[in-house]
């Protein structure tokens, strides 16, 4: 189950720095070209929640983000650490997890907090990948959206909200990118939870072989 518009292609590749907000090497949304649907490759089954980060080397990075580096992530392999009993691959640049069961309930470590969170938010796989280098093109990607009952909750003590915070210190171009609205949260108004999210890494929603830049003055496009 989805909410009613749900995205049909994941496309983020070209990258250009832009000036919109301060400082931050945020991604120019008309520069997102419908090309690039190797994240969604990764995607152990249709329609199953997943989420994946890659830290492109800076010398791959510019107007243009080559992707041959990420030939070394092959499907077959990722895909078999995700559907294994640990549901999570750590490579070198990329790194990927579904979510979890917690053992002894009916509840779920998700996708986004086993790669900010664990063991800890210092030196989580999120934290060594950004490590891997300073200047890189980065990119997170979760198929849903982070969920508004947990991961970005202020007042529950699972949120990533401290996770998130470690991307503003990063130098290079940086992206967190979602494609559908948690099925969970479609009655939901999400938008003041997204607002927390835009102030710690540049938003974005990609449907349809284009993506938005999440916006306050546009939140309506991210969220229905």
């Amino acid at each position: 189950m989805v909410c009613a518009g749900v995205l049909g292609g994941f496309v983020l590749v070209t990258l250009l720095l832009s000036g919109s907000r301060g400082e931050d090497p945020i991604l120019d949304q008309n520069t997102l070209v419908p090309v690039i649907t190797f994240l969604q490759k990764y995607q152990p089954k249709d329609g199953q929640q997943y989420a994946i980060a890659f830290n492109a080397p800076a010398d791959k990075c510019g107007d243009y983000l080559d992707q041959s580096f990420l030939k070394q992530y092959p499907q077959k392999t990722v895909k078999g650490k995700l559907n294994s009993e640990e549901r999570l691959y750590k490579g070198d640049r990329l790194i990927a997890a579904r979510p979890k069961p917690i053992p002894g309930t009916q509840n779920n470590q998700h996708s986004e907090y086993r790669l900010m969170k664990l063991p800890n938010t210092a030196t989580s796989p999120m934290a060594n990948l950004l490590n891997k280098d300073k200047k890189g093109c980065v990119v997170f990607y979760t198929y849903n959206s982070p969920c508004t009952s947990t991961c970005i909750n202020p007042r529950n003590c699972y949120n990533i909200f401290d996770a998130l915070d470690i991307f503003q210190k990063h130098e290079g171009q940086k992206a967190f990118v979602f494609t559908q609205v948690w099925q969970h949260d479609c009655d939901k108004d999400i938008s003041t939870n997204l607002k927390e999210v835009m102030k710690r890494v540049p938003l974005y929603r990609c449907r349809n072989r284009q993506c938005v830049r999440c916006e306050p003055n546009n939140l309506n496009m991210c969220t229905t």
